[in-house]
């Protein structure tokens, strides 16, 4: 049954319990990212990638947590800013992911199967074009008038997420 915007659902167990396992998946690739390049030196830009893994795991904890029940309806849903930042990230990184394990599976495989998971973990244009493309889908969700800044606490986690995105980009910029 769909709820108000006046209305919001209160945090549970159910949620806490999404973003304790997404954590632990995302804690895990970090582990693959870390144990496999044997970083041993560690700068300020390999801090904020190890990040990586993290934020894309809580984006797709944060999407299973605004789409349980109860819930704003579809419309109301595009217009929450946290929402349109995850299913931005969610789609982008998809068909990225995708291609770049297609093209892995053309050519005969050269690195074993960890290799590639850190590679697509730690991929600098999944980076490069995540932070872009949430400001570029809040500015024109903005400028067409259908992004709603009226919130609670399931949107401010995406708008989080999303501004954890935006400062992930902006570090690697000029890398």
């Amino acid at each position: 049954m769909p709820i108000n915007s006046s209305q919001s659902r209160p945090f549970n167990i159910g949620d806490a319990t999404i973003i304790v396992a997404l954590t632990a998946i995302g804690l895990w690739g970090v582990r693959i990212i870390y144990h496999l390049y044997s970083l041993s030196n560690l700068d300020f830009f390999t801090i904020f990638f190890l990040g990586m893994p993290i934020l894309m795991a809580l984006t797709l904890g944060f999407l299973i947590i605004r789409l349980r029940s109860p819930r704003p309806n579809r419309r109301r849903l595009m217009r929450q800013p946290g929402f349109v930042a995850c299913i931005t990230i969610a789609i982008q990184n998809t068909a990225i992911f995708t291609t770049l394990t297609i093209l892995e599976l053309l050519h005969p495989p050269t690195r074993p199967p960890e290799e590639f998971i850190a590679f697509l973990l730690s991929h600098d244009m999944v980076t490069l074009l995540n932070g872009f493309s949430i400001l570029t889908s809040w500015s024109l969700f903005t400028i067409a008038g259908h992004l709603s800044w009226k919130s609670n606490w399931i949107d401010r986690l995406g708008i989080s997420l999303a501004l954890g995105w935006i400062i992930l980009t902006l570090v690697a910029v000029p890398r």
